[in-house]
């Protein structure tokens, strides 16, 4: 049924502030039993973590949600220690309904084309692969909310009050060239 039956038929549908609210609510039922990967860097479960991003990028303007591909970025010389987290996050990100793949930061930049979103996982986040997704103008991501905080990501995940909480670096969504909308900014935490 669309909107507008519902409306005609006296049943208000949520605006799509409220939608997301649902979708934290729920996510914050998720993060209190979830099995978790979770770290002290990265303190929501991967499950969650894909669950919100797949809903953030409804909200970020600049991103055909057709086209979005996650590019999982690790250091090469951690490939081995790195393999759960990023199995995890692929594996995450598909249950969401998004395409998904580690990349090895020495081999960023031919990965980082057209609906390209990178998730820089903590030990990845260097000046060089920082400038990579940059210039490719491609959305930076994180679980490790200390990385929007310091600027090295445009959209981070962390824990509030034992809830999920959106961090947002305006000043890097500005380096990347992404614009987000004013809904998502309501439920986030602006940072740098």
């Amino acid at each position: 049924m669309d909107g507008a039956r519902h409306r005609a038929q006296g049943v208000s549908l949520p605006s799509r502030g409220r939608r997301i609210a649902l979708v934290l609510a729920v996510v914050a039922v998720l993060v209190a039993g979830a099995p978790t990967f979770a770290s002290e860097d990265m303190p929501v479960p991967l499950p969650v973590q894909a669950a919100m991003f797949s809903k953030i990028f409804a909200y970020v303007r600049t991103l055909d949600r057709q086209t979005v591909r996650v590019v999982i970025v690790y250091p090469p010389e951690q490939r081995a220690q790195l393999q759960t987290t990023v199995n995890g996050l692929r594996q995450a990100f598909h249950d969401a309904g998004l395409d998904a793949q580690g990349v090895s930061s020495d081999q960023l930049a031919g990965k980082l084309g057209k609906g390209a979103v990178a998730y820089v996982l903590p030990e990845a986040a260097t000046p060089g692969v920082l400038d990579a997704v940059a210039g490719a103008k491609a959305l930076s991501i994180s679980g490790a909310p200390a990385l929007a905080e310091a600027g090295s990501v445009s959209i981070a995940i962390g824990i509030k009050a034992n809830k999920p909480e959106i961090l947002v670096n305006t000043q890097r969504l500005k380096t990347e060239g992404q614009e987000i909308s004013s809904q998502l900014m309501a439920l986030a935490r602006a940072v740098g």
